[in-house]
């Protein structure tokens, strides 16, 4: 069958059939994107899929919308279908696409030129994902475990760790630019472990002018997974506040700590993102 009629059995029409590739439906409310079949892992009960949108050349049109669709799933959290396409005959440029309903895909990173969306056989989730509620530390943690593929020998389990710590930095670009930018330490602890310090987004990706220096954090990993769940968070002024379920841990002591900027003022994350993300999460914890 063709594109368009693989995504209408997600309920979901193409802005054009001649380049679009993803879509956004409202009800569901979900993302839909095609996933090239010699891309997608095939070992795994969960498997990331990543594709390097900069190779897009002769689509610019359809990368931006994909891009667009991808950065609203990671905003508000919209489970990720595929339809998956493959080549018949490339030097006549036909391809075959089929609506795959088996797999249930979250955005796991996002930047300018590549994504990862990790993808798991349970279609029955679909619901859950979309609805999802506020999730707690240990919730999160779970989810992350549910994450780790049948694991049948070390090297398994050392590729998986390697894959799952590369996604976790984030664009490779984008973090180097912060570890110089806080001269390899965490904004918020002063951490100097390089390896355990991570890019991270204040406010979500919406295009290139979200993914710069003044919008992102050299965050400690933990601190990172925190930050992004609406845990902790860096008001205007430059100190971290904390939620009301981590006053009786060892994070409490994070509380009205002023970040560490970097060296160069112009480096420095805007106090109007700062504010904007605490806000988002004061009110996602009900505080």
């Amino acid at each position: 069958m063709g594109i368009k009629d693989e995504f209408e059995k997600f309920g979901a029409d193409l802005a054009n059939v001649r380049w679009a590739v993803s879509a956004h439906t409202t009800r569901p409310r979900q993302v839909v994107i095609t996933v090239w079949e010699h891309l997608f892992p095939q070992r795994g009960q969960s498997r990331p899929y990543t594709d390097d949108v900069s190779k897009w050349k002769g689509n610019v049109n359809g990368r931006n919308l994909t891009l667009k669709h991808l950065a609203i799933a990671h905003e508000e959290n919209l489970p990720v279908r595929m339809v998956r396409v493959a080549w018949v005959d490339q030097s006549k440029k036909r391809k075959t696409f089929v609506a795959d309903k088996d797999w249930v895909g979250r955005v796991e990173a996002l930047d300018a030129d590549s994504f990862t969306v990790i993808f798991t056989k349970d279609a029955t989730s679909a619901g859950a994902i979309a609805k999802r509620k506020k999730v707690s530390a240990a919730e999160a943690e779970e989810s992350a475990e549910a994450l780790i593929p049948p694991i049948d020998s070390t090297e398994d389990a050392r590729q998986w760790a390697l894959t799952t710590i590369a996604l976790r930095r984030g664009q490779a670009a984008f973090r180097a630019k912060l570890l110089e930018a806080y001269d390899n330490r965490c904004a918020i602890t002063g951490c100097d472990v390089t390896e355990a310090l991570e890019a991270a987004h204040i406010l979500p990706f919406r295009g290139k002018h979200t993914h710069v220096i003044d919008n992102g954090l050299l965050l400690r990993a933990d601190l990172h997974t925190l930050f992004d769940l609406g845990l902790i968070w860096v008001n205007e002024e430059g100190n971290v506040g904390i939620s009301g379920s981590l006053k009786k841990t060892a994070y409490a002591e994070l509380r009205n700590r002023p970040l560490n900027p970097p060296a160069k003022r112009s480096q420095a994350p805007k106090p109007e993102y700062l504010a904007e993300h605490a806000k988002a999460a004061q009110k996602k914890r009900g505080q």
